[in-house]
């Protein structure tokens, strides 16, 4: 049930209050107007929408999918300082996801990432310094992440670990 407060507040331009509306929209359901409010708080430059805009072109949910938009987003999302945004960027150069595939560029969102804390980032860091992909291979960095990880309960990081300590240090 929506907040008749929170409409008007909303169609008033409060972001925040178009932003809370478009949470309980999609909460309903209601993946069209989730997605109009969530656009018009981004478009008035609130920046707590960039990254759930990014989400609704990523997924489709009342829209149709566009992997451009959802980057454009995503990027304007990591310039205000989500982590998140940081770590959807890197998986989209990873998996070529609207940009054209770039590992390094995947590492690179990955590690700015990891540097602020988040535990995938810390373990898709860690895999990428195993197997050399976006970056030059180092077994020893690899089981720093993976172990950073690890310790926050990341049980894909754990299996990882113990994969990689099956492998002597140096070789």
């Amino acid at each position: 049930m929506l907040d008749r407060k929170i409409l008007i507040s909303a169609q008033e331009g409060d972001e925040n209050s178009m932003l809370s509306l478009a949470r309980s929209c999609f909460d309903e359901g209601a993946y069209q107007e989730a997605f109009y409010w969530t656009y018009l708080a981004a478009k008035a430059g609130f920046a707590p929408a960039f990254l759930p805009l990014g989400k609704f072109y990523a997924s489709g949910k009342g829209i149709s999918i566009d992997a451009k938009k959802c980057n454009y987003w995503y990027k304007k999302a990591a310039k205000s300082g989500s982590v998140k945004a940081l770590v959807y960027l890197a998986d989209n150069f990873y998996d070529g996801f609207g940009v054209r595939t770039d590992y390094e560029k995947a590492v690179r969102y990955y590690k700015k990432a990891a540097e602020r804390g988040d535990s995938y980032a810390e373990y898709r860091l860690g895999v990428c310094l195993c197997l050399g992909v976006g970056v030059r291979e180092n077994k020893e960095k690899a089981r720093y992440y993976l172990s950073v990880s690890s310790s926050k309960g990341n049980v894909y990081a754990k299996r990882e670990l113990k994969g990689l300590v099956a492998v002597p240090a140096a070789y």
